[in-house]
């Protein structure tokens, strides 16, 4: 890739300054020395600037730069270079990682910031460096390496504004053309489709707003294999030890609509925006719900494939709200039903978790996650895509948890279960909470290979 492109690509981009502000810094190519030293071209840049190679491979040659503090030290340069005038940006840059799919934003060291009175005091025309934010692999391990060097502070641009980069460049690293354009079409058309006409509409205290949709008329519905299925108000497995889990429990509201339930005939579906839709989808290809995939930390427990067949699930989950350190951090815990090898698994998972690229903030927000191929091209959380059935009419996924566990003190806890109904494909997961209404289905999903007929 040319030097100079990402700026192209910036540029192209419609950028909404209500709400954010980008700058291009001024840069020239120089493609000879002849060029190198024409001043007319120079009234346009203000020293320092930065020179660096005009082509990007990856080479230790591409790598080696050099900031320019005079007119004298062009004289060091060997085009052709691109010539940058240099933005105090207080040391940090971010760099964008295209891996296939996925996208991945980090922090990494950069030049010191360098105002006008310095540049009276120094002495030599031109400094050299190769890629100052270059360490060895190990060494940029992110919690590591941010503290480290000092970038704890930093924050990191909206990854919906760095997913529009990646799109819009259409020499993607894993070769897949894509224009902004495109990619903003299909994402207004999958809001759409999430996003049905209310029959009421309710604004949280939260600050986000759940619409109350006819529970024929729901996300669910869009999928191919639900057109004509039939909806099971009542779980036909529940059995008296869940009926007494509940009635035992001192827990008596946990997430949910507290007062304004909806309508007969209606479920609460959380609106989501397109800045959701994009960091779900982010969050997706992550894999983080997968195990052994690097950085990932668990502790669980499990019953292998080999002792089965199972049909059902249940447990308590204490709910808590741990603390996150950076918004690219997430921390859940889920009970998880999954089959099949790896390349073709199907998982159902369904619990709580503090996901900052999501929802913008670090609070508890009960979740379900599905894929029919282990995260390749199935699969999301919450109703961001079709396949989740509702039926409680107070209930919903992506909703805020208002009290939570304290370490040493009050437990707050949520039986659950996930089982596959006796008369059908589908799974069912249940939440099991007192809300003054008769204990009933909280979701359906579909069962293998996302299968849910009757």
């Amino acid at each position: 890739m040319q030097s100079g492109r990402e700026l192209e690509v910036v540029s192209e981009l419609k950028i909404d300054d209500r709400t954010e502000t980008v700058g291009i810094p001024k840069q020239i190519v120089i493609n000879d020395k002849a060029k190198l030293f024409d001043r007319r071209i120079w009234k346009a840049l203000k020293y320092p600037v930065i020179a660096k190679p005009l082509v990007a491979d990856g080479s230790a040659k591409s790598h080696k730069m050099a900031l320019v503090y005079n007119h004298e030290g062009l004289n060091s340069l060997k085009p052709p270079v691109v010539v940058q005038e240099l933005v105090n940006h207080g040391g940090v840059i971010f760099k964008v990682y295209v891996i296939g799919e996925r996208v991945r934003c980090v922090k990494r060291k950069s030049l010191p910031d360098v105002e006008e009175e310095e540049l009276m005091k120094v002495w030599e025309d031109l400094w050299a460096f190769s890629q100052f934010s270059n360490l060895a692999s190990d060494e940029r391990i992110d919690d590591k390496y941010y503290k480290m060097m000092h970038l704890d502070d930093a924050e990191m641009p909206p990854l919906s504004f760095v997913t529009q980069i990646d799109n819009h460049d259409s020499n993607r690293v894993h070769g897949v053309p894509h224009t902004l354009q495109k990619e903003d079409l299909e994402l207004e058309r999958e809001l759409k489709l999430i996003n049905k006409s209310p029959v009421k509409s309710i604004h949280t205290k939260y600050g986000y707003i759940v619409d109350c949709i006819d529970i024929y008329k729901q996300p669910a519905f869009d999928h191919p294999l639900l057109k004509n299925h039939k909806l099971q108000r009542k779980p036909s497995f529940q059995n008296s030890f869940e009926k007494t889990s509940v009635e035992n429990s001192s827990t008596k509201f946990i997430f949910g609509l507290e007062k304004d339930e909806c309508p007969r005939g209606s479920v609460p579906i959380r609106r989501t925006t397109k800045d959701n839709l994009i960091q779900s989808k982010l969050l997706s290809n992550d894999h983080v719900l997968l195990e052994n995939n690097p950085g990932v930390h668990v502790a669980e427990v499990y019953l292998p494939i080999s002792f089965g067949p199972y049909y059902k699930v249940s447990g308590t989950n204490s709910i808590y709200n741990p603390q996150i350190k950076t918004k690219d951090q997430l921390s859940f815990s889920h009970m998880w039903v999954r089959k099949g090898p790896i390349d073709t698994r199907n998982e159902i998972s369904f619990g709580w978790h503090v996901a900052p690229r999501i929802y913008g903030d670090s609070a508890t927000y009960i979740f379900a996650a599905w894929t029919s191929d282990n995260f390749k091209k199935t699969g999301c959380y919450n109703v961001h895509c079709s396949g989740f059935v509702q039926t409680d009419p107070a209930k919903y996924l992506g909703s805020i948890v208002d009290k939570t566990s304290t370490y040493g003190g009050e437990m707050i806890e949520h039986p659950m279960s996930i089982t596959l109904n006796d008369n059908s494909d589908c799974f069912g997961v249940d939440y099991y909470g007192d809300l003054g209404n008769e204990v009933g289905y909280s979701l359906q999903f579909g069962g293998p290979g996302g299968d849910c007929r009757n």
